[in-house]
């Protein structure tokens, strides 16, 4: 065995391990079940909780337009998914820390800190899904 083919062993595991957690995770962020149902339980408007489901397909679709176009050249992929994954992933960790901290918050700075960290988290994952699909 070469170094190259532990690289590939390497690298075979991590996209693996990385699609069954994010398929885990994703699990959690439902936009069709668990996403409404959070945002029912800080408003009855129904434009707000269609809301979700609007920006985490816009999100998820729009960005990778310009990825797609501008990553066809690229010989390394590696670095456009793991960019992208480092700065989006963390956000519903922040998100998560806002909604347990002691005290009571406004209903709008929630959601209004909800759907940025959706758009956010989608938009990242959009521009890395472009390039981790490519690899």
């Amino acid at each position: 065995m070469n170094s190259s083919d532990s690289h590939y062993r390497r690298n075979f595991i991590c996209f693996v391990l990385d699609y069954v957690f994010f398929g885990v995770a994703l699990a959690f962020v439902s936009q069709t079940t668990v996403l409404p149902s959070f945002i029912s339980q800080f408003t009855d408007s129904a434009p707000l909780i269609g809301l979700s489901s609007t920006v985490q397909t816009g999100a998820w679709l729009l960005p990778q337009l310009i990825a797609a176009s501008y990553l066809a050249d690229k010989d390394r992929k590696k670095p456009y998914i793991l960019l992208p994954a480092a700065l989006g992933r963390p956000v519903f960790w922040l998100l998560a820390g806002v909604l347990f901290l002691p005290g009571s918050r406004p209903p709008t700075l929630i959601l209004g800190l909800f759907f940025v960290s959706l758009a956010i988290f989608m938009g990242t994952d959009a521009l890395a899904s472009v390039a981790w699909f490519d690899v």
